[in-house]
């Protein structure tokens, strides 16, 4: 069963993480997508957040970020919450 389904607008890269183990790596192309069970903890990191649209169990998420930016969310009991990185410190 697909829950989660990943669309691309464009050109993007794709990895999926399942309990802390990867387990896909792909580049998506324009008008192609990919599905996954939601179950354990499924992590996603997307190379152009831009250019996809993510639907949790038919619903759409949000924006997941500008195009070019590197975005990662987490889907657990059917919950979506996104990963914010730790800004880097600005260098004196």
């Amino acid at each position: 069963e697909q829950d989660v389904v990943v669309q691309a607008s464009a050109l993007c890269w794709v990895d999926a993480w399942r309990d802390g183990k990867r387990f896909y790596g792909a580049m998506l192309h324009a008008g192609s997508q990919v599905g996954f069970a939601d179950g354990g903890t499924l992590r996603l990191r997307f190379g152009n957040a831009g250019a996809v649209t993510v639907q949790l169990k038919g619903k759409p998420l949000a924006e997941l970020g500008p195009r070019g930016q590197v975005r990662t969310i987490e889907v657990r009991n059917g919950e979506y919450h996104p990963i914010v990185a730790a800004e880097p410190a600005p260098v004196m």
